[in-house]
């Protein structure tokens, strides 16, 4: 039920954007059932859902220090501190290039595009939710063959 995607989101507002952000939220597409929000809540409460999600953030902070030592041994950085599913890794050049370079070798990433919201900042987000240790040593080698760093 819980998956990496689970987000919690807190407004603090004065009392006139609270009531037009009420109105926004009512039943409708942006709407969020009460039944939801108490299903999150007890998750929240629970020392088992607890135990899964510090779980789950270890073996995200494994796979991502697996990855950042496979780039680091190919001379690729890393941008700092990292947390969650994802590490980022900041390019001097465009990135769609990278993107399909890496996806004729059989490894799906996301270009900066999609996450920069005003100064462009060419990078590449890379999801470890699945890599293992040979997998972050394939993608390491791989990114650094088409980074032309050979």
């Amino acid at each position: 039920m819980l998956g990496p995607d689970l987000r919690l989101a807190l407004v603090a507002s004065d009392a006139h954007t609270a009531q037009r952000l009420r109105l926004r939220l009512a039943p409708g597409t942006n709407w969020v059932s009460h039944l939801l929000q108490d299903a999150v809540l007890a998750c929240l409460s629970s020392a088992d859902v607890m135990a899964q999600l510090a779980q789950a953030r270890d073996d995200y902070a494994r796979r991502r220090g697996l990855l950042t030592a496979a780039l680091d041994a190919q001379g690729i950085a890393v941008a700092s501190p990292t947390d969650g599913l994802n590490l980022w890794i900041p390019l001097q050049q465009d990135t769609p290039p990278i993107v399909l370079a890496l996806a004729q070798h059989g490894w799906l990433v996301r270009g900066s595009e999609a996450f920069v919201l005003q100064s462009p900042r060419p990078g590449l987000r890379i999801t470890v939710s699945s890599l293992d240790e040979a997998g972050a040593q394939a993608f390491a080698q791989a990114l650094k063959r088409v980074l032309g760093h050979d």
